[in-house]
């Protein structure tokens, strides 16, 4: 009886919800994108948002991704309140309070998984493949639905151009916490070389990933830190920015920095130069600041001439 109820109390503010969204944007006379269930971590999910706000900016949208308060006390614009963005309005965030997130969330999720399609509502999965996300096809998808719910991750054709123009645009809206500045500082600063590269040291996961082809040993990774020193010389530091804690010192000539992905991000994108397998992370982190990128796998990572390029996402 108790799972009856429980169902029933999850239906009824499913609808709630719902219905509340599609009176809200009739209300505002604009759309309502939803980013209804993370994806990934901090790279997944910041490149994610940065494209829903351009699609919103293009389409008269506000955007609501509360999930995003996981992450919120590690950037300045954001915090426990802070459910979406209006993008044509310059930081114009949209708050509730604080114990709604965790319904609102939670309801986001549901009603995406059971695919609504209404007709001022629509749920949209961005994982279908081969979706071109600038086609005539999708650009009519957001100018003719009032409340959009999207699941999944970007894996179809992007259009960064959309993104590149609007760079200084997400590094003001997305600038770092002062303590997390403060802390990425003082790294750089103990780092006395004119120059810094800095090596985004992924490991866990990716020694499955695509097979292992992005995969690196600590011992590569001081390789490749050797290989750095002798091809740029004294005028360059060595960052790492490394997911887990090591017991032993990979390098003596490099400054490593252990789980702490917001100093991490903060830190590379501070950098002159960035290296390391290609990961969201590391090119969420150069598009900031436009810092030129080399991405290794571990076929190139000794034999490569190292080659740095503005990236794209």
């Amino acid at each position: 009886m108790r799972n009856y109820y429980i169902l029933i109390k999850f239906i009824l503010s499913d609808i709630f919800v719902t219905f509340f969204l599609i009176i809200f944007s009739c209300m505002i006379n604009k759309r309502v994108f939803i980013i209804s269930n993370p994806y990934g971590r901090w790279g997944n999910r910041l490149i994610l948002f940065t494209y829903m706000i351009a699609w919103a900016k293009q389409h008269d949208a506000i955007v609501l991704n509360p999930s995003f308060v996981e992450y919120s006390s590690y950037f300045k614009n954001f915090d426990r309140r802070v459910i979406g963005i209006i993008p044509n309005n310059i930081f114009k965030l949209i708050k509730i309070p604080v114990f709604l997130h965790d319904f609102s969330n939670e309801s986001f999720k549901r009603i995406s998984y059971r695919k609504i399609k209404m007709m001022k509502i629509f749920c949209f999965d961005l994982e279908t493949e081969n979706e071109d996300y600038g086609s005539k096809s999708f650009q009519n998808l957001l100018s003719s639905k009032k409340v959009i719910f999207f699941h999944g991750f970007l894996f179809g054709k992007r259009n960064f151009n959309l993104i590149k123009f609007q760079r200084n645009y997400f590094n003001s809206l997305f600038k770092f916490s002062d303590n997390i500045i403060s802390r990425s500082e003082e790294i750089i600063k103990s780092i006395p070389k004119h120059k810094i590269i800095g090596i985004c040291m992924r490991q866990g996961d990716y020694k499955n990933h695509f097979g292992g082809k992005l995969y690196l040993y600590d011992n590569e990774y001081k390789i490749l830190i050797d290989r750095i020193n002798e091809l740029l010389g004294n005028d360059y530091g060595v960052f790492v920015a490394c997911e887990e804690k090591k017991s032993e010192i990979i390098h003596e000539n490099a400054y490593f920095n252990y789980e702490d992905p917001a100093v991490n991000l903060c830190t590379l994108s501070k950098c002159d130069y960035l290296i390391g397998p290609a990961s969201t992370f590391m090119t969420w982190a150069a598009f900031l600041n436009n810092v030129p990128t080399c991405y290794i796998d571990r076929d190139n990572f000794k034999t490569k001439e190292l080659r740095f390029f503005e990236t794209t996402f």
